[in-house]
């Protein structure tokens, strides 16, 4: 049974599993050490994948749909941003709205977008990335050829690697930059913070748009190569599981 389970292939799936769960943990780890409760990754992360699906249907273009992604992701967490910073609604209510948007909302979307009103179409969309629109999988030189380490680590898409290179970034950011410094120094005492020159306004809007960025990574991963389409609450509590 051990020699069934533990095969190349296992940890293959392992490793692709995996990245859209780091992309969405780094987003919660950069917001969190600025002090900001952003559970609304799981909803940005289902609004990206829309619409980074949809817009690589329609460029015919998956580096399209992967640009797409990432500016929605950017968009929604601005928007979460400007009800909690600037309008002052609790961010944990405005993560809920997020979230309820993203299973919800988007079933409504994928209506008015493509003009399907009832049938399994509508709240799938997986017929639409074929294999030309599907973010490309690398293969690394040399490593290809090791027997079982090239099974395991050969053959990913780019997106799975820069997620794993995402952790030694974020690493960097927060603490050997200026603007890690300030990130953890709003989150540990904003006051204190504002009382040196630091606008913490400011540095917790840039979270807000890494973790945009972050996400709208993850959501083109789960829609551009994991599923090959959008499908209804497709994400699967993966931004949960970031939060946790």
């Amino acid at each position: 049974m051990f020699s069934l389970i533990m095969t190349p292939e296992f940890f293959f799936a392992i490793f692709r599993i995996t990245a859209p769960i780091l992309f969405a943990t780094m987003a919660a780890v950069i917001c969190e050490k600025a002090g900001v409760s952003n559970i609304g990754l799981e909803g940005t992360m289902m609004i990206s994948a829309l619409f980074g699906s949809l817009f690589a249907y329609y460029s015919g273009n998956w580096f399209v749909g992967l640009l797409v992604a990432i500016a929605v992701g950017i968009i929604v967490s601005l928007l979460m941003g400007f009800f909690a910073f600037n309008l002052k609604t609790n961010i944990i209510l405005t993560g809920t709205a997020v979230n309820m948007i993203g299973s919800g909302g988007t079933i409504f979307l994928v209506k008015v977008i493509t003009g399907i009103t009832q049938g399994s179409q509508l709240t799938s969309t997986t017929s639409l990335i074929t294999q030309k629109l599907q973010i490309p999988s690398i293969t690394i030189p040399l490593i290809d050829k090791i027997p079982v380490i090239g099974q395991v680590l050969s053959g990913h898409s780019l997106l799975t690697y820069f997620a794993f290179i995402c952790v030694f970034l974020t690493w960097v950011l927060l603490y050997h930059t200026p603007l890690g410094l300030n990130i953890r120094s709003v989150g540990e005492n904003s006051h204190a913070a504002s009382s040196v020159g630091v606008s913490v306004i400011r540095v917790k809007y840039i979270t807000m748009v890494i973790a945009g960025v972050l996400c709208g990574m993850g959501g083109a991963f789960m829609s551009m190569y994991y599923a090959m389409g959008w499908s209804l609450d497709m994400v699967a509590g993966r931004g949960f599981i970031a939060l946790a």
